[in-house]
């Protein structure tokens, strides 16, 4: 089967049963060959110069994986040129809320390959717009949209800036472009819902929230904005 990613260090954990097998069964066969006292000296003080060490280097490399943070800034100091990696870090960096490093690491991707550009220049205009620059944020969604019309991501963000800017007019398109791409997607039925109403088209609202409530029955969002849509109206 094909795999994706191909060094990854818990992979060898399996094939090395083998490995160690042979190695230990090999060092008991040798010390049973010769019973030499000095012999079986140096084994014992070899074995455990091998046990310290492997010790040591699995203790440092617990260090790096105490946070998903320390984790890829070990492969960006290993690999600076993985694109995936600097996205991977630039990602972890905007969950911790440290926008200014998850921009520096989406910069940084986006010069080594512009491949990802749709997916980097969304990450860049969510980590902009979470700064409160939402002029950069706009920017970067179009570039991602340039780059790649279809991709619904940057249309569900934008939708969801304009209605923060009051922009209903400009939500609506993105919106409504983002439902016909990802029709299975409750969240953008539910914005949508919000964008008509606030425009006065109260029957599609009521449309979307039925569609977004029947995608996932749960969605207490559409729920609560459904009863205060019939409430408003005088509608039980």
């Amino acid at each position: 089967f094909p795999i994706p990613i191909i060094i990854c260090e818990y992979r060898v954990y399996l094939p090395s049963v083998g490995a160690i097998i042979a190695v230990t069964c090999g060092a008991a066969f040798v010390l049973r060959r010769f019973k030499n006292g000095s012999i079986s000296k140096i084994a014992i003080v070899m074995a455990v110069f091998i046990i310290a060490t492997f010790s040591y280097a699995s203790y440092t490399r617990n260090e790096v994986w105490r946070s998903e943070i320390s984790l890829w800034e070990d492969v960006v100091k290993k690999s600076p040129l993985n694109v995936r990696a600097h996205n991977n870090l630039g990602d972890e960096y905007y969950r911790a809320g440290d926008f200014d490093k998850a921009i520096n690491q989406y910069n940084i991707a986006i010069i080594l390959d512009n491949s990802y550009t749709d997916v980097l220049n969304n990450n860049l205009g969510n980590a902009y717009y979470r700064k409160g620059r939402t002029d950069l944020a706009i920017a970067h969604y179009k570039a991602a949209l340039l780059h790649n019309p279809t991709y619904v991501q940057s249309h569900y963000n934008l939708g969801n800036l304009y209605s923060d800017m009051g922009l209903i007019e400009q939500a609506i398109g993105h919106f409504e472009i983002a439902v016909r791409l990802m029709s299975s997607s409750a969240e953008a039925h539910n914005n949508l819902a919000i964008a008509y109403y606030k425009k006065g088209r109260t029957s599609e609202a009521l449309l979307h929230l039925e569609t977004a409530l029947a995608l996932k029955p749960d969605f207490t969002e559409a729920l609560r904005n459904r009863q205060f849509i019939l409430a408003s109206n005088g509608t039980h």
